[in-house]
Parts: C-alpha cells; sequence; structure tokens
C-alpha cells in the first residue's frame, strides 16, 4: 500500500462546507458492483453525495461532495462494512483532494 502522505487525510482541508475528492476505487464488478459502491459511499454520514464519474474495466472514479470533515481510512472503512468487503487506502493525499481505495 502506497500513502501519498504521512499523516491520515482529512478533507475538507480548510475548504467550504461543500467540498469535494474524487475517489477511485478497484477492482469494482460491473454496473451492479458500481452502484453497490455508490451507494456504500452515500451511507457514509460524512459524505452528502457520490457522483459517478468514470468506470472502465473494473476501476470506478466518482466524485464526493463531504458534508463534514472525514480521513481517508475512514473513507474506506465505511465503504468496505457497506459492502461487506475489507477495504484500504492505497494511495491519498489532501493537496489533490484525491483518495484511491483498493477491495481485497
Amino acid at each position: 500500500m502506497t500513502r501519498t502522505m504521512t499523516r491520515p487525510a482529512r478533507w475538507p482541508p480548510s475548504h467550504p462546507p461543500t467540498a469535494q475528492c474524487s475517489c477511485g476505487a478497484a477492482p469494482v464488478s460491473g454496473f451492479q458492483g458500481l452502484m453497490r459502491l455508490q451507494d456504500a459511499l452515500q451511507r457514509i454520514p460524512a459524505i452528502r453525495q457520490a457522483t459517478v464519474e468514470a468506470y472502465s474495466q473494473g476501476e470506478a472514479r466518482l466524485r464526493l461532495e463531504l458534508a463534514e470533515d472525514v480521513d481517508a481510512d475512514e473513507i474506506a472503512e465505511g465503504v468496505g462494512a457497506g459492502l461487506g468487503q475489507n477495504a484500504q487506502v492505497r494511495e491519498a493525499s489532501e493537496e489533490d483532494s484525491t483518495i484511491v481505495i483498493a477491495f481485497e
């Protein structure tokens, strides 16, 4: 697991209350898996909305609109619990407002 930060990334870092970040996730199996991922993300209290931006060959990218501060590990734990899978943060960057989650 490679992280671009030495401390947990938190969002929104000094952004307005409706901050956004990009979330990549893989592997995601098909359209049904993509919809389950979106639903699991939206069930995390800190996430107001999750919008699918792209999906190709088992990799998904979603735009997350955040309702409150949240760190990358909290997002991974929440989506993993929602899907009943082990989810780990592969990369996270406050500067770029990105997180990449890997499912095992």
